[in-house]
């Protein structure tokens, strides 16, 4: 799979709600490599929120204005979800499509303790207009190695990370 070194699309339309609803989240996955400025594949964004009740509260509501539904496994439809705290808790990661495109929502984003762990290492990055925190580049190589990303991809981050 070919991989990108231009900044990836901002999905500003998704990130918007979630940082106007205060919602604490990381920004993970490839585009937090990309973010960082490093090489990705996948435009699909990932967020690791804080699992605390009250924001997995505002980031339902952030779902519901958005309209979100699961993605199914073959990428061909969707399927509803009971958008609450409760229900988000119950998977590690939620793969959704919104009305403003597709969005991952990872609890425990693979090689991770989820957001307390991401959180530390974390600084914002400015994106689209948007203050956004993002994981380290190290976070991002030890996520994306554990979720077995393409070895290419994984090895230019973590030479980026040194």
């Amino acid at each position: 799979m070919p991989v990108a070194t231009r900044l990836p699309p901002m999905p500003t339309a998704l990130f918007g709600p979630l940082v106007d609803h205060d919602v604490r989240f990381v920004v993970t996955g490839q585009l937090a490599a990309g973010l960082r400025g490093g090489p990705w594949s996948d435009p699909t964004p990932e967020v690791c929120p804080d699992d605390a009740h009250r924001n997995l509260d505002a980031l339902c509501g952030v779902l519901n204005e958005l309209s979100a539904r699961v993605r199914t496994p073959d990428g061909t439809g969707t399927l509803p979800f009971e958008r609450t705290p409760e229900s988000l808790l119950s998977r590690e990661v939620w793969p959704l499509s919104t009305a403003e495109g597709d969005l991952d929502v990872a609890l425990k984003p693979p090689g991770t303790w989820g957001y307390r762990d991401l959180v530390r290492g974390a600084t914002t990055v400015w994106a689209g207009g948007l203050e956004l925190p993002t994981a380290s580049l190290p976070d991002v190589v030890r996520e994306l190695e554990a979720a077995g990303t393409n070895s290419d991809l994984v090895n230019a981050l973590r030479r980026m990370s040194r």
